[in-house]
């Protein structure tokens, strides 16, 4: 943004001939010849002059008496794109701030744009239906072509293997939008909902494979019956709670409901609600709880500790026998299911679906 402010001791009239851009018809006096290379240098520049711009009676118009003359001598440039966010340009009568000079005062809003981080949506593979496809998902992989003297190192084996896996995944299984996850409230989901979904899932694969209008319009309608559906679903509900509100089962529909609203208004700066101090006593305000996790964390890093040197073990100069195939089969049943994955995002699932095939892969690797 340009701004000029200053004495140009020239005169820029009311009229607008040939400047309209930068000249707003509401000046002072007549045009002289210094008026003219004003004009002429803000047109070059793309300057608009302010005082011109809003209509004010002559005494906020005046920058400049002497005895009984009166002009209109100082002027405000601003930069054409900006000028719309200038809100008034104006003399203050009575202000001087130099000898027969007026005090001349130009508003300006700032706009403040907040620059959003863009998140980046990482899209995920549905591993929650491989137990409806782990037959498919195995006979699709075949894993047996791969062999140990294929590869020199099992760095390079193991990429491929992932590789397969993950791609063979995608088009089974698919994968998320790579938005971000929200949980599914249970209490009013059902088979008329889930089976909606369903087909508003598959119509958004559609439209973003053709890019075709009218498969956006599709998508687009069986969204809005989803949410139409839903909503009658949840009607459906709430009615239902009130109905049974003095039963058993309608007591423990309200109180999970309380308890999911409870957890998600529930403060996530805390680790928990209530903690300790030192002395064993119980804090319970918000206040007491922070105090005490900032003195717990300031003696955590900035204790000096002393240094404790590790002896290393000794070397084995045995040689290391191979892992053997029972030693794999006993590792892949004490895993529990339904854990993250790893660096390499395969579960645990994914090899106990792969059978025979994923234990002699896992051996040669």
């Amino acid at each position: 943004m340009v701004l000029i402010g200053g004495d140009s001791n020239s005169h820029i009239g009311t009229e607008r001939n040939g400047f309209e851009r930068i000249h707003g018809g509401h000046g002072y006096g007549a045009l002289n010849v210094n008026g003219e290379h004003t004009l002429q240098f803000a047109q070059a520049y793309d300057l608009a002059i302010a005082n011109s711009f809003f209509q004010k009676r002559e005494s906020h118009l005046i920058t400049y008496q002497s005895g009984g003359h009166r002009f209109q001598i100082d002027f405000m440039l601003v930069s054409r794109r900006h000028l719309r966010n200038v809100t008034d340009c104006k003399v203050i009568p009575g202000q001087t701030i130099a000898a027969q000079h007026q005090l001349l005062i130009l508003t300006f809003r700032f706009q403040n744009k907040s620059c959003k981080e863009k998140r980046h949506h990482v899209s995920k593979i549905k591993w929650n239906k491989l137990a409806n496809h782990s037959d498919t998902f195995a006979i699709s992989c075949n894993l047996g072509d791969f062999t140990k003297d294929d590869y020199p190192t099992a760095n390079e084996m193991w990429e491929d293997v992932m590789g397969r896996l993950k791609g063979e995944a995608r088009q089974i299984l698919g994968e998320t939008k790579g938005g971000r996850s929200k949980p599914v409230i249970t209490w009013w989901w059902n088979e008329e909902i889930e089976k909606a979904v369903e087909i508003k899932n598959r119509l958004f694969k559609v439209w973003k494979s053709s890019k075709l209008d009218g498969d956006r319009l599709a998508y687009k309608k069986q969204s809005k019956a989803v949410r139409g559906i839903i909503r009658i679903a949840k009607q459906k509900v709430f009615d239902g709670l009130y109905d049974n509100r003095h039963t058993k089962s309608g007591q423990n529909m309200i109180y999970k409901m309380a308890r999911q609203r409870e957890r998600k208004a529930r403060d996530i700066e805390f680790g928990g609600r209530y903690v300790k101090d030192k002395s064993g006593r119980l804090l319970t305000t918000d206040d007491r709880v922070l105090k005490r996790w900032k003195e717990y964390f300031s003696e955590l890093l900035n204790n000096d500790s002393p240094n404790i040197i590790l002896n290393q073990p000794p070397i084995s100069c045995n040689l290391v026998q191979p892992i053997d195939r029972s030693e794999i089969i006993r590792g892949l049943k004490q895993m529990k299911k339904s854990k993250a994955g790893g660096p390499d995002d395969i579960p645990i699932e994914c090899w106990k679906g792969l059978g025979e095939e994923g234990i002699d892969v896992l051996q040669t690797i």
